[in-house]
């Protein structure tokens, strides 16, 4: 059951949730988000074939319940995601995904498989706009990521892509992982990437799970923190 605490339910049912819910997150993506891992040689392990929907299965997505369940409340986080996707792909399945069930956040992150196709950083950017957007028009609230390290296009993700999504989050008012900041200092060095310098070892997962956790637990707290307000408002 999801628990939510936008002003407009607020103002609709003036009620306080007095029971604490488990949260439901989503998380779509491409490979990265499915979990697949591959080595310099092109052998692939971890997750090597789309789990649909299945709970608390992936590369990031076991870590992040882990710490979900330990520091704020019981989770589930439901892998949506497909390998060779490209954001396009992202946007023709997320309404039936966000229609799949009740939930309270979804996890977006699109753009190795675009760099690949020759799609546009601008494009990109529209793709993920709507995704955002339609998040929101079904009550659910959207957390985008940086491109994650990929060493082939790094100019293109340092100059082209990442800095579009960042505009992207001030003018959609939408929570941004800085996925690449913090992960490619010790990229290749510890290293967190399997092999070929694009997919995440198991170390590089349980960076991205703590990056996708700060976000979430910043909203909740943003979330907590406005409701004295709220009631306030509706004396």
């Amino acid at each position: 059951m999801q628990k939510k605490f936008h002003l407009t339910l607020f103002l609709i049912f003036i009620s306080v949730p007095t029971t604490t819910y488990a949260l439901e997150i989503l998380s779509l993506g491409d490979s990265i988000t499915q979990g697949l891992q591959r080595t310099a040689s092109r052998i692939i392990y971890g997750i090597t074939s789309p789990v649909n929907g299945a709970a608390n299965i992936g590369g990031y997505q076991p870590f992040l319940n882990a710490s979900l369940d330990k520091y704020i409340e019981p989770s589930t986080v439901y892998n949506w995601g497909i390998a060779g996707e490209t954001s396009r792909g992202g946007l023709m399945r997320i309404q039936n995904i966000l229609n799949s069930r009740q939930t309270d956040y979804i996890l977006i992150l699109y753009g190795a498989n675009d760099l690949n196709a020759g799609i546009s950083a601008s494009t990109t950017q529209a793709n993920i706009r709507n995704m955002v957007r339609l998040s929101r028009v079904a009550n659910v609230l959207p957390i985008i990521s940086e491109l994650s390290p990929y060493n082939f296009h790094t100019f293109r993700i340092e100059n082209l892509y990442n800095p579009l999504l960042n505009e992207l989050s001030i003018e959609e008012n939408v929570n941004i992982v800085p996925m690449y900041q913090d992960m490619i200092v010790n990229w290749n060095s510890t290293p967190y990437h399997s092999g070929d310098g694009l997919h995440p070892n198991t170390n590089g997962y349980a960076v991205m799970s703590e990056l996708w956790f700060r976000a979430i637990q910043q909203r909740v707290n943003d979330d907590v923190s406005i409701m004295p307000i709220i009631l306030l408002l509706l004396k």
